[in-house]
C-alpha cells in the first residue's frame, strides 16, 4: 500500500505529506543512539557535544570509537544491531548507531549525521583514537553524502585518524528513475531510487574504502555499486562472493576489529571475480604493439644513441606545479641501517622525489622516466641495469629514473644502494644526475618493484614510461615474459597497469597469438639457441599505470596490498610518515640486520 501511495504521490507532485507520514511509520525513533550490553539508548548532543561524550568508556585504554550507520529498511532489526552487540564484546571507547529513515529530507539527515561524527571524534576521551565510521547499504550512501563535512582533528596531517568504510552501498543509485538527485527533493528515497552520478571529495586526513557485494542490478540492467563511482581517492575491493549483503556488516566490523584491516583491503578485485562460466578471469596486464598504437599512445622503441630528429618528445609543462603528497604512493616505513648499528628511517628520499619533479616539470625526452627495478645482492646485476637506464637518460630516451627497491625488515635499503652506484656510474660518464631521480623505497620483489613504481607513475601524472631489467644475468626480464599474466592475479589481485615489450631477447619468444604482448618476438638472438649466445642487452619494457576493464579506467593507484602470503612478507599498510621502523620477520626487536 505504502508504495502505491509513494507512486500517486510522485505522479501527482504532492510527496511531502507522505515522505513525513512513510519516515514515522518506518522508524519510530531516529537519530544517535549508544550501544549498551541492554540495548540502545538514544543520545543528544547538545550545543557541545559534552552530552554524547558523557558515553564513552574511560576505561577502554587503547579501543578505538565505532560509529556504525545502518540500512533503513528496517531500523529495528537491521545488521547494525548485530555488529553493535559483537563490537562491545571487544572493549570498545564507544559504539554509537545512526538511525534514520529514507523518507526523511536529505539534508537534515546528511547534517546531523555529521554532526555526530565530527562531535564524537572530538570527545576528549577518544582524542587519540581512530574512528571507524562502517556504513551498510543505503546507510552507505548517505555517509558518503556527509564525508565532505567531516571535521576530524588527527596530530598528523598525512595520518588518517578516520576510517570510513561503505558496506555493500548502492553508491550509484537503484536506478528505478532516470532522474538524478537535483537537490529539490524532500526526500533521500529520490536521490536513492534515481542514478548517483558523482560524490563530493571527502575532507582531507579521512581514509575511505568501498567494499561491494555481488551486484544487483535492477530490471533495466542498471549497476548499483560499479566500479569507479563513489568517494573520489577511495580504494574499492569486492566482499567474498559467498558473503551475502546483509551479513556483510558484521563480517566487516569483525574483521577490522580483530586488526585485520589489510585482509579487507586485500579481499579480490574484479581481477579475480570468476566469470559466467566460472573460470577466474585473469588481469590482461600485458598488451600487444598494435593495440597501444591503436589507442593513440606513443610506443617507440630506444634504439641507438642519439634519437631521431623526428621522434615526438614527451614534455612536462602540463604537471601540476606542486608534487603529489608521498602518502598517495609510498605506504611502507622504508628503513637503513644507521650509524650506531640500528635501524633508522630512511628519509632523504623525499627530497630526492621533491627535486626531480620539479626538473621533470621542465624536461623533455621520448620517455618521462624509467623504472629500475632493484637487487638484493647489489653487485654487478644492480651495476649492469642502472648502466642501461643511465644510457636512456643521456641519449634523451628518459627524462628520469625511479629507483625502485627496499626493505623495512632489515637495515639494508637496495633503492640507497642504487642512488649511491648510479651517482658513481654518472659522474664516470659524466652526466648531470642532479634531480634526475626518483626514489621507491618500499619494493623488495619484482611484482612489486612494478606495482610500487606504477604507483608512483599514476600519483606524477605519467601515463607511460619503460622499465629496465636483464635475461641473462637473473632471468628477471623472465618474469614479465611470461610470469606477469599469472602472477598479478594472484600475488596483487587487482590492475596494476599495463606492460609491452620493446627491446631485448631472450629464450621464450612469442609464437602465437595465445601468447603475451610481454614477450619479444622471435628474433636470431629471442629463441632457445640464439639465447646462448655471449651477447647481453637490457630488457626494456614499455608500461602505464593505467589500464582499462570493461569500461572503467584503473589506475595502479588502487591497487591494494595483495595476497596475505605477500603482505606477511612485505605490509602495505604502513604509514610512510610516521617515525621508527618494522623489525625483521620473526623478531621483536629493532636491532639492524645487514643482509
Amino acid at each position: 500500500m505504502r508504495l502505491l501511495v509513494a507512486a500517486a504521490c510522485l505522479t501527482v507532485g504532492a510527496c511531502r505529506p507522505f515522505y513525513r507520514l512513510a519516515a514515522v511509520l518506518e522508524s519510530p525513533a531516529t537519530g544517535w543512539f549508544v550501544a549498551g550490553p541492554e540495548g540502545e539508548t538514544q543520545v543528544t548532543f547538545g550545543a557541545t557535544g559534552e552530552a554524547a561524550c558523557a558515553h564513552l568508556d574511560a576505561g577502554s585504554a587503547a579501543g578505538p570509537l565505532w560509529l556504525l550507520v545502518g540500512d533503513a529498511r528496517d531500523p529495528r532489526t537491521d545488521m547494525a544491531r548485530a555488529a553493535a552487540q559483537d563490537l562491545l564484546a571487544r572493549h570498545p571507547a564507544g559504539v554509537f548507531v545512526y538511525r534514520w529513515s529514507r523518507y526523511a529530507a536529505l539534508d537534515p539527515l546528511v547534517d546531523e549525521l555529521a554532526l555526530g561524527i565530527n562531535a564524537l571524534a572530538q570527545c576528549p576521551r577518544v582524542a587519540d583514537r581512530p574512528v571507524f565510521v562502517v556504513a551498510h547499504r543505503a546507510g552507505g550512501v548517505l555517509a558518503a553524502r556527509a564525508a565532505g563535512r567531516l571535521r576530524v582533528a588527527t596530530p598528523e596531517p598525512s595520518v588518517p585518524r578516520l576510517y570510513l568504510v561503505t558496506v555493500a552501498a548502492p553508491l550509484a543509485g537503484l536506478g528505478l528513475t532516470e532522474s538524478s538527485y537535483s537537490g529539490d527533493e524532500p526526500a533521500f528515497s529520490v536521490l536513492l531510487n534515481g542514478v548517483i552520478p558523482a560524490y563530493a571529495p571527502p575532507t582531507a586526513g579521512i581514509f575511505t574504502l568501498h567494499l561491494r557485494s555481488n551486484p544487483l542490478h535492477s530490471a533495466n540492467g542498471h549497476d548499483p555499486s560499479p566500479r569507479g563511482v563513489g568517494l573520489p581517492g577511495a580504494a574499492t575491493r569486492d566482499l567474498p562472493r559467498s558473503l551475502g549483503a546483509d551479513e556483510a556488516l558484521p563480517w566487516v566490523t569483525a574483521a577490522l576489529a580483530e586488526g585485520r584491516l589489510t585482509d579487507v583491503l586485500d579481499l579480490p578485485d574484479d581481477d579475480e571475480v570468476a566469470t559466467s562460466d566460472g573460470q577466474p578471469r585473469r588481469a590482461r596486464v600485458c598488451q600487444r604493439r598494435e593495440e597501444i598504437v591503436a589507442a593513440g599512445e606513443p610506443f617507440i622503441v630506444p634504439a641507438g644513441k642519439k634519437v631521431p630528429a623526428d621522434t615526438p618528445l614527451w614534455d612536462g609543462v602540463e604537471l601540476p606545479a606542486q608534487p603529489p603528497d608521498p602518502s598517495t604512493y609510498v605506504r611502507c616505513r622504508p628503513c637503513t641501517c644507521g650509524a650506531q648499528g640500528t635501524l633508522e628511517s630512511l628519509r632523504e628520499w623525499r627530497e630526492l622525489n621533491t627535486r626531480a619533479y620539479e626538473r621533470l616539470r621542465s624536461a623533455r625526452a621520448v620517455y618521462p622516466v624509467a623504472i629500475i627495478p632493484g637487487f638484493h645482492a647489489r653487485g654487478p646485476v644492480s651495476t649492469y641495469r642502472l648502466a642501461a637506464g643511465l644510457e636512456l637518460v643521456q641519449r634523451g630516451w628518459a627524462a628520469a629514473l625511479i629507483l625502485s627497491g627496499g626493505h623495512r625488515r632489515g637495515g639494508f635499503n637496495e633503492a640507497r644502494a642504487m642512488l649511491d652506484k648510479a651517482r658513481e656510474l654518472a659522474a664516470s660518464m659524466k652526466l648531470d644526475l642532479e634531480g634526475r631521480v626518483f626514489v621507491e623505497p618500499c619494493a623488495t620483489r619484482t611484482i612489486t618493484n612494478l606495482r610500487n613504481s606504477l604507483r608512483m607513475m599514476a600519483a606524477l601524472g605519467l601515463r607511460y614510461g619503460l622499465l629496465v631489467t636483464e635475461s641473462k644475468m637473473t632471468g628477471q626480464a623472465n618474469v614479465f615474459y611470461t610470469g606477469l599474466e599469472t602472477l598479478v592475479p594472484q600475488e596483487l589481485r587487482c590492475p596494476v597497469g599495463r606492460v609491452s615489450f620493446l627491446s631485448g631477447d631472450g629464450p621464450l619468444p612469442r609464437m602465437g597469438e595465445h601468447d603475451t604482448g610481454c614477450q619479444p618476438p622471435p628474433t636470431l638472438l629471442s629463441n632457445p639457441v640464439g639465447f646462448l649466445f655471449p651477447i647481453r642487452r637490457p630488457s626494456i619494457f614499455w608500461v602505464s599505470p593505467w589500464s582499462r576493464d570493461e569500461g572503467q579506467l584503473h589506475s595502479a593507484l588502487e591497487c591494494g596490498g595483495g595476497s596475505p602470503k605477500l603482505t606477511a612478507l612485505e605490509p602495505d599498510d604502513e604509514d610512510p610518515a610516521a617515525e621508527g621502523c618494522l623489525p625483521v620477520v620473526g623478531r621483536d626487536d629493532f636491532g639492524c640486520v645487514r643482509e
